[in-house]
């Protein structure tokens, strides 16, 4: 080792030294930062979309001085930092294991963080903007093109501040409480120029005059300290959450409490002293002691942001019409692209056919607009209800049934508020359609999709199970009719509808003649077969009703219906045993003991058991085969077509969900059924499957997480005419297949048999999208079984046999 020069340096010589090497490490370091940026997606990866929420971080321009000038050992860090920068500045920064890492220990990584002066989120939204005005700008109007334009002149870093806070969730957000020092120097002015006269695109902490408003803004813990400070009583045995302080803090600020008493007693001397004046409650004093609230929320509060609500409207809708959005979220549709660019998530590489008339008139697109805001609401609304079902489990069912009812009646309130409008736009509709056998017309069918009449049609068939739950069947048999007596939105939903209407009338309607009633049961399962548009899924409920009511109702014989010709295909039935370890729940799951003592389900249980007869296999139910399906038919689900493939972040065309995707595509199909039936399926699936699984590229159905080696035993133990029936099932009609397919798929590659197993525990029974796809698979030539698991009885079991 190199000894250290001992040789004293002159105090006047070593502070000059010092004064040199900081003035160059300060220059040095500037230089490096501007001239060799990081890379955004490196930096995105440690802030959240969402978040970027930390304790009272001031965001202002970082600085470099982190050397005192009497520290000789951090002068010699600086130096030791400055030199490991010479390289490439993501190696430094990446891990501690780089030469030069260990200063990160002395000096904070915040004091070094770099500055950037563009954005990835400000980057993509401005793509967004320049895409959506240059071929859709017929949408907006005048006023709103002057606002998108205010938007792309504006100041930089008041443009960044913009975007992130429009990614948000839409409420006050707290600049203290931000952190976006990347990309904003000083977020105080970037943020008055979103609030100032000229651009008028946010409101600031000044217009919030109402204490509730403020009071929801703060944490619960600073809610705490504010009780504490202004010694309010807490009444003994409330709860200690957001709500229950709110409306402590009010109550005391409206005069229904008084502070708490004062334990000190140099306190209680003041408090006698000033006993002749004001104390802030009486009548008097409460426009006082709300506005003393009011200023100290707000000096814990700082200083606030929030967007105008027209502007944010306005932004949402250019999102809307650049994504092609069928639903809203809190979350931004650019959610996706950011990711894009983070290299977290790969989509597939494929033309983008954007189309210019995708809503054909501005009137179009509000519509739309607005109703999937207020579906949206509607959901949430019900989503809420059963999400806290657990927590409202604690009180009693009387009381958990009176919230239910209540709930419910205000969401079938709101969805009955737009049935004038959805029927007002049926008969636009229907005013249009010229021929059922227009090709054209169904080709394009899945734009309806983007319609606000599908959205309302959607919104009203859950208002009518929300009926039933209300037990109001009379008035869900009027809505059942009036879905079924159009034909433009959801077609593919009709056989439920039937379904259900036929059920209502079988079984819950009191009033009247039973008689009547089962009669016009009967006469809805019978328009239901003969309707075109009744999917085959509901035919085999629908067929097996008719029979009932046609016994009911004493029809003579020769007038029956005889379904013979078209009952579907039953699976071979095993029955496996096994010692259940849960009781028996309504709606939970049985718990079994595996061959290892350990707990198990019922599927697990079954797996083990085929397990130990040779065969290899997963409780995947339809993974397997959407994902053998999306391999062998990727080329074709993302080949350039008009109207279906409209953005850069899509997992599948549009037009998928509905038979257009068949009728577009029939010769693309029908070569591709030929060349699977001639075996080449194997090949197919390893071309796809190698260039696309090192991505592990997001494609609808397509699943990573089986091996190469698995998915191509399946394929071939599956068989050439077997597979290529089942693909052309799932092209015509993707929708209704993708659920219902048996539990688990096993295999035995020697014997090339591949074995499909539905399992059902106790009480458990099938469905009818599981009855029609052990039909099919049974018919194309693959094994099905349906496996029952009973219960183990012991002894009892042994003395019966």
């Amino acid at each position: 080792m190199r000894k250290r020069n001992s040789q004293p340096v002159p105090k006047e010589k070593g502070n000059k030294r010092k004064k040199v090497i900081l003035e160059n490490s300060q220059r040095t370091l500037e230089s490096f930062f501007q001239k060799r940026q990081f890379s955004e997606e490196t930096s995105a990866c440690t802030s959240p979309i969402e978040g970027d929420d930390h304790n009272d971080t001031n965001s202002t321009t970082r600085t470099l001085e982190i050397i005192p000038d009497d520290s000789e050992s951090d002068l010699l860090l600086l130096e030791k930092l400055v030199k490991s920068n010479s390289g490439d500045p993501l190696e430094s920064q990446s891990n501690s294991s780089v030469p030069g890492s260990s200063v990160v220990d002395a000096i904070s990584i915040d004091e070094i963080q770099p500055f950037f002066a563009t954005s990835m989120y400000t980057d993509e939204f401005d793509k967004i903007m320049e895409t959506v005005l240059e071929n859709e700008k017929y949408l907006f109007t005048d006023e709103e093109l002057q606002i998108a334009e205010k938007h792309r002149v504006l100041h930089i870093e008041a443009k960044h501040l913009f975007v992130r806070i429009f990614l948000r969730k839409h409420k006050w957000i707290r600049l203290r409480k931000t952190d976006y020092s990347r990309n904003i120097a000083d977020i105080n002015h970037a943020s008055s120029i979103l609030c100032s006269r000229q651009i008028k695109f946010a409101r600031d902490e000044t217009e919030l005059v109402d204490l509730a408003h403020l009071l929801d803004i703060l944490l619960v813990d600073e809610l705490k300290a504010l009780i504490q400070n202004s010694r309010i009583s807490i009444p003994r045995g409330s709860a200690q959450n957001r709500c229950s302080l709110i409306n402590c803090i009010l109550d005391y600020a409206n005069g229904k409490q008084r502070p708490s008493p004062l334990k000190d007693n140099s306190q209680r001397l003041l408090a006698f002293e000033q006993k002749t004046k004001d104390d802030g409650f009486t009548e008097k004093g409460a426009q006082e002691r709300v506005q003393l609230l009011i200023s100290d929320v707000k000096t814990m509060i700082g200083p606030c942001i929030i967007l105008e609500e027209t502007i944010r409207t306005l932004f949402e809708k250019i999102q809307f019409v650049y994504y092609r959005a069928s639903s809203q979220s809190n979350v931004s549709a650019m959610t996706a692209a950011i990711l894009v660019r983070t290299s977290r998530r790969t989509f597939p590489s494929y033309i983008v056919c954007r189309s210019n008339n995708f809503w054909p008139h501005r009137d179009d697109l509000l519509e739309y607009y607005q109703a999937v805001k207020v579906y949206q609401g509607f959901k949430d609304m019900i989503e809420d209800l059963y999400a806290n079902r657990k927590n409202e489990r604690a009180q009693s069912a009387e009381q958990w049934r009176c919230k239910e009812v209540e709930v419910l009646t205000i969401a079938w309130l709101q969805c009955e508020s737009t049935l004038e409008n959805w029927k007002i736009i049926i008969k636009k509709q229907e005013a249009k359609v010229t021929s059922d056998d227009d090709w054209d017309t169904a080709r394009l069918y899945f734009r309806k999709r983007f319609e606000a009449g599908w959205v309302y049609t959607h919104m009203i068939e859950d208002g009518a199970e929300v009926l039933g739950r209300l037990h109001e069947y009379e008035k869900e048999v009027l809505i059942l009719k009036t879905l079924l007596g159009q034909n433009v939105y959801r077609l593919g939903k009709r056989g439920a509808w039937f379904d259900r209407l036929a059920l209502v009338q079988m079984n819950h309607l009191r009033s009247g003649n039973r008689r009547i009633h089962l009669k016009a049961a009967l006469e809805t399962c019978t328009k239901a077969i003969r309707d075109p548009k009744v999917h085959l899924v509901y035919m085999s409920s629908l067929q097996r009703r008719i029979m009932r009511l046609e016994s009911m109702l004493n029809v003579p014989k020769r007038e029956q219906h005889d379904f013979f010709y078209n009952r579907l295909t039953t699976a071979t039935e095993r029955i496996i045993y096994g010692e259940r370890l849960s009781d028996a729940v309504v709606g939970v799951k049985s718990v079994f003991r595996n061959n290892d003592g350990g707990e198990c389900s019922v599927e697990e249980l079954a797996l083990g058991y085929y397990n130990k007869n040779g065969y290899k296999g997963f409780h995947s139910e339809n993974g397997i085969i959407k994902t053998i399906f999306g391999l062998l038919f990727w080329d074709i689900l993302f080949a350039p077509f008009p109207d279906v493939l409209e953005t850069p972040f899509q997992t599948a065309p549009l037009d998928l969900p509905t038979d257009a995707f068949f009728i577009g595509r029939s010769y693309e199909i029908y070569t591709r059924l030929r060349e699977l039936s001639n075996g080449k399926g194997l090949e197919i699936l390893k071309t796809v499957y190698d260039r696309e699984s090192k991505a592990k590229t997001w494609c609808i159905g397509v699943t990573w997480d089986y091996e190469l080696d698995d998915l191509l035993q399946i394929t071939e133990c599956i068989g050439a005419n077997a597979l290529a029936q089942i693909c052309k099932v799932f092209a015509e009609e993707y929708d209704h297949r993708t659920g219902g397919m048996p539990d688990l798929c096993c295999w035995n590659y020697e014997k090339r048999e591949c074995l499909f197993v539905e399992v059902k525990g106790p009480g458990d029974i099938l469905s009818e999208t599981q009855k029609v796809w052990i039909d099919l698979l049974i018919n194309s030539g693959v094994g099905v079984e349906l496996c029952h698991i009973k219960i183990w009885d012991g002894e009892d079991e042994l003395l019966n046999h």
